[in-house]
This record gives structure tokens, C-alpha cells and sequence, in this order.
């Protein structure tokens, strides 16, 4: 795994137990799915000055997908690797966001709002319920195998 990728891993775990709150973006207080990936990619330098907060709870179904495609490469599910970023849905609509942190098997971590009895970050293993809600494989600009 590269040096870069392990920094995003790495840095991700320091936000693990952050109390979920929609638009949240500070580490240890509050953060939704959005803001642990913005907070990670400033941390390590990979999305500097970016940051969005024009969004509902209620997905539309192209904010988020227009927004992780402006900010980094679309990548086939194939070429998943640890640090890259899913998309995925919940119900119809693509809504969430989540760093992958293994392959093999695949666990993720993201700001679940019904972890832990009110929302935190946590580390979870993506089984196959979760994958089926996959929607989407993204990649960090500058971070390569």
C-alpha cells in the first residue's frame, strides 16, 4: 500500500467515535459522511480550501455524484483500493459516502447516523448488503497504487 494511501487510512481512524451531525466537519466534536471525507483530504493536504455545504438530508440524486466527480476519478469496482471513497444508497438515491480501508475482505469507515445509538464514526466490514447499495468508486487526486 502506498505512503499516501495509509495517510488517509490512518487519518480517517483519528475521526473514529466523532458524534454524527448533518454539515458537522470537526473532528472528535460532530461530522456527517461528507464532512469525515472533506476533514481527511484536508488533513493530508488532498482537497485543500474545498468544502460543501449547499445539501439536504434528502438526497437528490446528483449533488453528491456531481460533486465526488469534480473532486476525484471515477474508478471501476475493480480497481478498489484501500483509501478510495464509495458512494453509496440506502434506499433509491445515492446518499453516503465512506473510505474504503481494506479489500480483503473490504471494511469501510463512515459517519453512520444510526451507529451507536445516535450516530458516530465508525469501522465496519462492507458485507454484501452494503455493497448492493454500491453506487459509485472514486479515487483522491495524486494518490496512486
Amino acid at each position: 500500500m502506498s505512503a499516501r494511501r495509509q495517510q488517509i487510512i490512518e487519518e480517517a481512524r483519528t475521526w473514529l467515535d466523532t458524534r454524527f451531525q448533518h454539515q458537522g466537519r470537526r473532528k472528535g466534536m460532530a461530522v456527517d459522511c461528507a464532512g469525515l471525507i472533506i476533514g481527511v483530504a484536508h488533513e493530508i493536504g488532498l482537497l485543500s480550501g474545498f468544502d460543501l455545504r449547499d445539501y439536504s438530508m434528502n438526497p437528490d440524486g446528483v449533488t453528491m455524484k456531481a460533486t465526488l466527480e469534480a473532486q476525484m476519478m471515477p474508478i471501476k469496482y475493480r480497481d478498489l483500493r484501500p483509501g478510495d471513497v464509495i458512494h453509496l444508497a440506502f434506499e433509491k438515491l445515492p446518499q453516503h459516502v465512506a473510505i474504503i480501508t481494506s479489500v480483503k475482505p473490504f471494511y469501510i469507515i463512515h459517519a453512520d447516523s444510526q451507529a451507536a445509538g445516535g450516530g458516530r464514526v465508525v469501522e465496519n466490514r462492507l458485507d454484501s448488503v452494503w455493497l448492493g447499495r454500491l453506487r459509485g468508486c472514486y479515487r483522491f487526486h495524486g494518490v496512486t497504487d
